[in-house]
């Protein structure tokens, strides 16, 4: 019989989105993966999916609060299960309001959902509150460590889940092997910012800054808003990504785009999403959405590559047009 497991995006949204359930249903298998991955894996009837899209087969339970997947499945017919699948800030916002009055949640719980509604949406109102030292920065900060493999991330995020399901944030902030990985991540930061400032480069009349790793064999990992700490001015950043398949770099190249959360009022009437959807490249949000540009040698994925970056920098204008 097959191992009942919790299957969820391994960002800060998607480990939170895993304690929740994992206090629901007992399960504490946890299996870490993304939007273009999700329908390769084995999932079986018992199964729960969070922060991703739909599974499209038949599971136990679906959360998720990304636009563009809630209308795949709708259009599809596919069950949430147990589940539930609305527009929030976070899936873990999803979870917490659909379990509450059925769950006997921790106290402080309430406030790790409210942290992680501030991570998911960047719901800053300056670069200095994103950089600040907040509990939920610290610990979105040491999910992911340069030069670290998936398996010691994995057990990490594992660890992660299981404080989150019994300590507040602030305490989980204080844990030494906590603030040891953090002190990790803001010197990654330090040599990021460092890699933007030689490979960045600004489009769209200075509009987006573009950051293309597509022709490096391992692609450097930070936050794409490290971007705004060289290019505050930019409304956007584009990153393009290789992918990898079994450790080696593919002709396929993964995109993803978004919004400058600092200056909201002049990034209004853009919606990456719709973007991201016109192109047929993938979705997201408004403020943040991601695609794959699929190539069957390096010549067409460099005409891809250079045909997208055109039709992004066209939709953009459209859009600020409008």
């Amino acid at each position: 019989m097959q191992r009942e497991q919790i299957l969820t995006h391994g960002d800060f949204d998607g480990i939170v989105s895993a304690a929740l359930v994992g206090l629901w249903t007992g399960i504490d298998f946890v299996f870490f993966t993304g939007p273009e991955n999700l329908r390769r894996n084995q999932i079986g009837e018992r199964d729960i999916v969070c922060d991703l899209p739909h599974p499209a087969v038949e599971c136990r339970a679906w959360f998720d609060h990304h636009p563009s997947n809630i209308e795949e499945a709708a259009e599809m017919e596919w069950s949430v299960g147990e589940g539930a699948a609305v527009d929030a800030p976070s899936a873990a916002r999803v979870i917490f309001e659909h379990l509450k009055d059925r769950v006997e949640f921790p106290p402080f719980m309430a406030e790790t959902v409210e942290a992680t509604d501030r991570v998911d949406t960047m719901d800053y109102e300056t670069i200095d509150d994103w950089l600040a030292e907040t509990p939920e920065n610290i610990l979105n900060n040491t999910i992911f460590l340069s030069g670290e493999d998936m398996q010691q991330a994995r057990r990490y995020m594992w660890r992660l889940i299981e404080m989150i399901q019994t300590q507040p944030l602030d305490e989980i902030a204080d844990n030494p092997a906590v603030l040891e990985r953090y002190h990790r991540s803001q010197e990654h930061a330090r040599r990021a910012s460092e890699t933007i400032k030689q490979s960045g480069r600004l489009i769209a009349g200075g509009q987006i800054c573009l950051l293309d790793f597509s022709d490096m064999k391992v692609a450097p990992r930070f936050s794409k808003n490290l971007a705004y700490t060289v290019y505050p001015e930019a409304a956007a950043v584009l990153q393009i990504m290789p992918v990898l398949q079994g450790g080696r770099k593919t002709n396929d190249l993964r995109l993803s785009i978004s919004l400058n959360p600092f200056i909201k009022q002049a990034v209004a009437g853009h919606d990456m999403a719709e973007i991201m959807e016109q192109l047929d490249l993938g979705g997201g949000h408004p403020a943040a959405a991601g695609g794959k540009i699929a190539a069957r040698s390096k010549d067409e994925r460099l005409q891809l590559k250079e045909n997208v970056v055109s039709d992004i920098e066209r939709l953009w204008r459209k859009q600020a047009d409008a």
